[in-house]
């Protein structure tokens, strides 16, 4: 950690908005990616396609606070030359932030965001980004098609895995994609890709089994009117109720 950490270390402290100043994403990325792939691939071919835009996320409020292990991590995807696509939650009020990919280190910092989606911009220091190609609209899914996880699951960088779209809702103005595809913490931010390798969501943390699998993967392109807690809420109010009904 000391070592990634290091990297930019001589560098200006970082600064930027507060989270409530920060310009919606929309204000600072180009134009979504839609170079849509046609062919299904493998699993073996996804990631290959797709892995070396995901990259591990390293967040802490301070030098000091990195001394101490106070350090949040997660994932990210590139969507641009030097723009990446991260969960809010994982960098907000932690602006010492590296981005990670095998040997390469990089300097970050947030420069967009949407904090009720839990939507995040950041832009890298360095060369241009290995960024994804395609991003697929929310409309073009359909329930039982076949999706594959990329992210940082309990620090574990570049995991796959795989599932079905169980369900595809719209809670509070927001697209969200059900998926059975397994889920730990440290997957925040990381993509969701459907089966010809294009872009469908970031994938969400979550803190309670009750809820994993619905909060899972959420639309990149959306506009929600609530925040994460009011959905969490919701769905463990439909679980006691299930309960109760059930006996």
């Amino acid at each position: 950690i000391a070592k990634v950490f290091a990297v930019g270390r001589d560098q200006p402290k970082p600064s930027g908005p507060a989270p409530a100043a920060l310009p919606l994403p929309r204000a600072v990325l180009p134009t979504r990616p839609d170079h849509i792939a046609r062919a299904a691939l493998t699993p073996a071919e996804i990631f290959k396609k797709v892995e070396r835009s995901v990259f591990v996320v390293y967040a802490t409020p301070s030098e000091a606070d990195m001394r101490t292990r106070n350090i949040m991590f997660g994932s990210a995807v590139a969507v641009a030359d030097h723009f990446l696509l991260t969960n809010c939650h994982v960098v907000v009020d932690r602006p010492v932030i590296r981005i990670v990919r095998g040997d390469d280190a990089r300097v970050a910092s947030i420069v967009a965001g949407d904090l009720q989606a839990d939507r995040c911009i950041l832009k890298s220091e360095g060369a241009p980004l290995p960024a994804i190609a395609g991003v697929r609209a929310f409309k073009d899914l359909s329930v039982g098609e076949r999706v594959f996880a990329i992210g940082t699951p309990i620090g574990f960088d570049r995991t796959l895995t795989q599932g079905l779209i169980s369900g595809l809702r719209n809670y509070g103005g927001r697209n969200l994609v059900q998926t059975d595809a397994p889920l730990s913490p440290g997957n925040s931010g990381g993509g969701l890709f459907d089966e010809r390798g294009d872009l469908r969501g970031l994938e969400i943390g979550v803190e309670s089994a009750a809820v994993r699998g619905v909060l899972g993967r959420v639309e990149v392109k959306r506009r929600p009117a609530t925040g994460e807690r009011d959905l969490r809420n919701h769905v463990l109010h439909r679980r006691r109720e299930a309960r109760r009904i059930g006996g």
